[in-house]
């Protein structure tokens, strides 16, 4: 590997700047969002109502609810558009919207946005217990 030489720190900072700037317009053009169709929606949105995401099915910890949901997005190729951990779920009851992405079997840690959807969650207690009741679908 050869050993670039600037006459000045302009010219190298010059260079660097290109080099950004390059690198920048290539991930741009390779992360272009996607949409999902509808039937594909249906099809995950039934997937959670199975895996008891439908409010129907008794969760004794948040965590539980939340890695259900990210074994359901897999079995359809899709994962978290975000970093999701349990403790964003605090609170007796609550709501959040979590955006997904489609996995990238040529890059993991560059899945491909989806920018017609997400995943709905909202968490209640159930009666005088500690268990939580947990309702998500994709919107």
């Amino acid at each position: 590997m050869s050993e670039l030489k600037f006459s000045n720190t302009n010219d190298a900072l010059q260079h660097l700047a290109n080099l950004t700037n390059s690198t920048i317009k290539i991930a741009e053009e390779k992360v272009k969002p996607l949409k999902i169709p509808g039937t594909l929606r249906s099809q995950v949105n039934n997937s959670l109502n199975k895996a008891g995401l439908d409010g129907n099915k008794e969760f004794e910890q948040m965590s539980h609810a939340i890695s259900a949901i990210s074994d359901v997005l897999g079995k359809h190729e899709m994962e978290y558009g975000e970093v999701t951990t349990a403790d964003q779920y605090s609170g007796l009851n609550g709501q959040k919207l979590i955006t997904i992405a489609q996995k990238n079997p040529e890059d993991s840690f560059s899945p491909t946005p989806i920018e017609n959807s997400a995943v709905y969650v909202q968490w209640s207690p159930l009666g005088d217990t500690d268990e939580i009741s947990v309702v998500a679908y994709l919107s």
